[in-house]
């Protein structure tokens, strides 16, 4: 169980065997491109990334990390979760939190508590994207979404999580279009950029 059990929400618990005998996972595999489906009848779940990488409008989740958390319990519409590359899943039923009462309250506890530390983390980003693609111009858009990085990251060192397709994709603008922008804030003096990384040299003067 603890090559299932294995990132933050599990962070604290200790039993990973006892864990396994009340949170039943179903294992699914996903090609590239396949839409996920996290409701199976009437019971809802969410999904925690075992292999690969799935994504959403407004994020991508790697090995350890988990997605739909907001659906499984809330019942809130899901996002469009689609394996972007050859993924392994492990889908979790989101009722665990409101099962019956042979689950230790302790090990319900911990699991909510951590739980509610992704939702909200998971909401800060849709919350995130939403603002982005309100920001009116590419140039406006890239420069608010550098700067939230940049906050984040207290540096001028950022580290994107996502490939040029992908921010792209994640900003709601052309590809060519991006990488103009990109090419001609490195051309005067503003940031340079290799691959996903980028470093801010004028903060002022991009943030202005």
């Amino acid at each position: 169980m603890k090559k299932v059990f294995t990132g933050p929400l599990f962070h604290g618990i200790d039993d990973l065997n006892t864990l396994g005998e009340y949170l039943v996972p179903r294992y699914k595999s996903c090609i590239a491109g396949e839409h996920i489906d996290l409701q199976i009848g009437e019971a809802r779940f969410f999904a925690l990334v075992l292999s690969g990488t799935v994504q959403c409008q407004y994020g991508i989740f790697k090995k350890g990390q988990c997605f739909g958390l907001c659906y499984a319990l809330t019942g809130r519409d899901p996002a469009d979760f689609t394996a972007r590359t050859k993924s392994r899943i492990v889908l979790l039923p989101g009722d665990f939190f409101t099962s019956p009462a042979n689950v230790p309250v302790e090990l319900k506890e911990k699991l909510f508590s951590n739980a509610l530390m992704l939702l909200a983390d998971e909401l800060t980003a849709e919350r995130q994207r939403t603002f982005l693609l309100g920001v009116h111009g590419i140039r406006q858009r890239l420069t608010a979404y550098l700067k939230t990085v940049y906050d984040q990251c207290g540096s001028p060192y950022l580290d994107i999580p996502f490939n040029r397709n992908q921010l792209a994709e994640y900003l709601a603008v052309s590809r060519p279009s991006l990488s103009r922008e990109l090419c001609t804030l490195r051309d005067g003096g503003i940031l340079e950029f290799d691959g996903r990384s980028i470093k801010i040299l004028n903060a002022e003067k991009l943030f202005s």
